[in-house]
């Protein structure tokens, strides 16, 4: 069940799995497109095996249930022999443990900035502002609008030779 639902992440475009205790039963959506949307709904016994079964992936502390846990775990994808990387944060809510699973893009799947979306106005003013010897670049949004895309496509963008480019990501989202 794990196996097959980390690839369908994928294969949906999914970017979050979110693993959700409720009173009586787990549920399990998925965010792909922006929206979150119930993929499943699992008894509570069989849920505890899939949380176990991830913790153990992600060589976290299955004793540790009351503490937060920050993870990394990667799965080969069956069908396309396709690594996928995935961030997993565990934190105990009211009726159990809550799983959130990222998945990461890897550097190869990174757009180029003119493919990101922008409108030519921003796109001509976010060039301008990578183009400075120095300076901040915030990028505001909600989860799944593409913040994360728009700034990793910029980094590709100047990411050169001749240039010494440093990021202070937590955590690192892409590879």
């Amino acid at each position: 069940y794990v196996d097959s639902l980390l690839s369908s992440c994928a294969v949906d475009g999914g970017s979050d799995i979110h693993i959700e205790p409720y009173q009586g039963n787990y549920r399990v959506r998925m965010r792909s497109g922006g929206r979150l949307d119930t993929k499943d709904v699992l008894s509570v016994p069989f849920a505890k095996q899939v949380v176990a079964r991830i913790k153990v992936m992600a060589d976290l502390d299955l004793t540790e249930q009351p503490l937060p846990q920050d993870g990394r775990l990667t799965v080969t994808q069956s069908s396309t022999r396709q690594y996928l990387e995935f961030r997993l944060n565990c934190c105990c809510v009211l009726n159990g443990e809550k799983l959130v699973l990222r998945c990461l893009k890897s550097s190869e799947h990174i757009l180029p900035l003119a493919d990101t979306g922008l409108m030519a106005r921003q796109y001509q003013g976010f060039q301008h502002a990578l183009s400075q010897s120095q300076g901040l670049i915030i990028v505001t949004g909600p989860t799944g609008s593409g913040k994360t895309s728009t700034l990793y496509s910029a980094l590709k963008s100047i990411n050169v030779q001749t240039l010494n480019v440093c990021t202070v990501e937590d955590p690192v989202e892409t590879p």
